[in-house]
């Protein structure tokens, strides 16, 4: 985990002010994480699965995972291209998730992204990652 945290990314207060602008609108509710549970409530099954796969990771196979593929869309997928979507969608003040993604440096940021997940690979037997049974059930969870 320390490779991933060298990287400088902090994702989750920024995702915390995003979903408070979200919610705020909602009824003046003004508690991001009520409104959460709210909705993850009415999700679907799988949404529900996903989440709680999330909260129950232990390893650092699984968290870098997680990492990988929450944070690969922002840094090399199109956190970018998406933001003035978002923008236009949702408002400038549930856009703070792009902050660290965007803007001059974009290049380097994502082939020192590139890099450090390649470096994890190295070396790797196919037997790291996980049990058959493990990735069956992420399989049917995701």
């Amino acid at each position: 985990c320390a490779k991933l945290l060298s990287l400088g990314y902090r994702f989750g207060p920024q995702y915390e002010q995003d979903i408070q602008a979200l919610v705020s609108g909602d009824k003046g509710s003004s508690n991001w994480e009520a409104a959460v549970e709210k909705i993850l409530a009415n999700s679907s099954d799988g949404a529900r699965a996903y989440v709680e796969r999330i909260r129950n990771m232990s390893s650092g196979a699984e968290l870098a995972g997680a990492a990988f593929c929450l944070w690969g869309a922002l840094i090399i997928g199109g956190g970018a291209a998406a933001k003035p979507r978002v923008q236009v969608l949702c408002g400038k003040n549930a856009c703070h998730l792009f902050e660290d993604v965007t803007g001059p440096g974009r290049g380097e940021r994502k082939a020192k992204f590139i890099q450090l997940w390649d470096s994890l690979v190295k070396g790797a037997t196919d037997d790291c990652s996980s049990s058959e049974e493990e990735t069956k059930k992420d399989n049917e969870t995701f």
